[in-house]
């Protein structure tokens, strides 16, 4: 039983780690054509509008995607009350949401007079997340369903994008592209719900108890978001300079798309974890999580070490000219990988597995005062350098503060011997990448970065065999099945 349930852990993984690709690969594969079509500046209205619209979707839903993945877990052995738990949390998140975009219109038309075109682009946003129900497949661990829903409708996105901006005028209609694949993707997700669940308007009483407990999530749900767009806000409100914006929100595309292949494995496990501590399973709970973090370091190192060589090689060819700054702040944002991998696994995802929500309330609470406290220093004298930096420095200190907190769920040691071992590798990698940068492959080029990325994977895949790394070996073993199997 438990082999079948390590199967589907690593299934599942994969399924998520593609789920959340393709939720940013819109960006990340229209970048080059957007950057160059719409100018920093335009980005950066795009990106300071989007964070605006970004508050008002997390307040809307508060905090009930991460509450309702745990509690869709935890009762889906039990139709009758799947059934129930899924009508509660999805009738509370539309009147939240509802209450939202009245306030949403109130703010964006009375309160801030500029780019009002703009918000109301983006407020198709918070009307989307009124059908979100990712949570419930989420929760039964149906990540087909999601990957399947994310391959078609962003695909569509990407032609959209395409065939309709052709200019600087095209700014509208790169967001509105954008908010409206976001809408008709959920629809259909809300829409294939209905074959897992039967929705019945459940009481005022029984709604109302989910709103204690997910309002504990919130915050800690909030912070994610938070450290995504708050330094957009803040550089677009202290500096009025929306071309810095625009450098930092296209810098974050990267960044974001290298994380979802780390913060992937956290998404899986967390349904995987809260089943084992409800049955009482301690060992196999410690089991996972010490596996987790062995991969999360296996993954975080190189993609951290690489991201530092290879921006210089990077940036000029991806984004075209004019955005040199993101070099540098892609360089600040590389330890990120790390930090937040561990942050993810051993703080978040498995302080919710053990109904922790509010130690993480608290956690997330300081690192977001120290974020803004930061971004108020830095950020006038170092624009978005500084904003760079402040959210580097709060995701360390988070990090620190998860792991002495959680250290009784994992082997503090057999960790950090991992993640010197995995480091170690990454800087061989990265000292030959970097002497390659400056001899051989030193054209900004797209052929000499791809260059520079296979044989870094390729020293990095060689340490590992040579280490007789337990991943590889199982990899290897799991291929020769596969080959044997299919030669039979």
């Amino acid at each position: 039983m438990m082999n079948k349930k390590a199967v589907s852990v690593k299934r599942n993984y994969i399924l998520s780690l593609i789920a959340n690709i393709l939720s940013i690969v819109v960006p990340l594969i229209t970048t080059p054509y957007i950057s160059r079509v719409l100018g920093a500046n335009n980005i950066g209205i795009y990106s300071y509008c989007l964070s605006i619209e970004t508050y008002f979707v997390i307040l809307g839903t508060l905090g009930i995607p991460t509450y309702a993945k745990r509690e869709i877990a935890a009762s889906r052995n039990n139709k009758q009350k799947l059934n129930n738990t899924f009508s509660e949390l999805l009738t509370l998140q539309v009147v939240l949401l509802l209450l939202s975009i009245i306030a949403y219109i109130v703010v964006t038309i009375i309160i801030i007079p500029d780019n009002k075109l703009m918000f109301m682009m983006c407020g198709i946003g918070i009307f989307a997340a009124l059908f979100d129900v990712s949570w419930l497949f989420q929760g039964i661990e149906d990540f087909s369903t999601i990957v399947k829903r994310s391959i078609i409708f962003k695909a569509i996105s990407i032609l959209l994008i395409f065939l309709l901006v052709k200019d600087e005028t095209g700014l509208y209609t790169y967001a509105f592209s954008l908010m409206a694949t976001n809408l008709v993707c959920n629809l259909w997700l809300f829409i294939n719900s209905k074959k897992i669940i039967h929705f019945k308007l459940p009481s005022f009483k029984n709604t109302l108890k989910h709103l204690k407990p997910a309002a504990f999530i919130l915050l800690p749900s909030m912070v994610t978001a938070i450290y995504a767009v708050i330094d957009k806000t803040m550089l677009g409100a202290m500096t009025n300079n929306m071309s810095e914006v625009g450098y930092y929100e296209q810098s974050q595309k990267i960044v974001t798309v290298s994380l979802a292949v780390i913060t992937s494995l956290g998404a899986v496990l967390m349904p995987r974890l809260t089943a084992l501590y409800s049955q009482g399973n301690k060992e196999a709970f410690k089991k996972y999580i010490n596996k987790g973090l062995s991969v999360l370091c296996l993954l975080s190192a190189p993609i951290a070490i690489g991201c530092i060589i290879i921006s210089n090689s990077l940036v000029p060819w991806f984004y075209g000219e004019g955005y040199e700054k993101i070099i540098i702040l892609l360089k600040i944002f590389a330890p990120m990988y790390i930090f937040m991998g561990i942050s993810d696994l051993i703080g978040t995802q498995t302080l919710l597995a053990l109904n922790k929500e509010k130690t993480i309330l608290i956690v997330n609470i300081i690192s977001t005062i120290i974020n803004l406290a930061l971004n108020a220093i830095l950020i006038p004298k170092y624009l978005s350098y500084g904003a760079a930096v402040a959210t580097l420095l709060s995701e360390l200190f988070k990090c620190i503060t998860y792991m002495t907190i959680s250290q009784k769920y994992f082997n503090i040691s057999s960790f950090l011997i991992s993640l010197s071992k995995y480091l170690i590798a990454a800087m061989i990698m990265g000292v030959t990448l970097f002497l390659l940068r400056q001899n051989i492959f030193s054209s900004p080029t797209m052929l000499h970065t791809i260059g520079l990325i296979i044989i870094g994977f390729t020293i990095y895949f060689l340490e590992m065999i040579l280490m007789r790394d337990y991943w590889i070996i199982n990899l290897k073993k799991m291929i020769h099945k596969k080959v044997k199997k299919h030669e039979q």
